[in-house]
């Protein structure tokens, strides 16, 4: 559910103001230790992709 928030929100920003945000918060969102909380991976899996 926080995913698809993130998500809808960074979608409606510039592409590159989207990226200069999002980049930062994964690395601080990893730093503090909340990128292995339960709920299983992310769509698109490490590289990204949506198949």
């Amino acid at each position: 559910m926080l995913f698809e928030l993130a998500r809808s929100l960074l979608f409606r920003l510039d592409a590159e103001l989207a990226h200069e945000l999002a980049l930062p918060s994964a690395r601080l969102v990893h730093r503090v230790g909340l990128s292995g909380l339960p709920g299983g991976p992310l769509p698109g899996g490490a590289c990204g992709r949506w198949d």
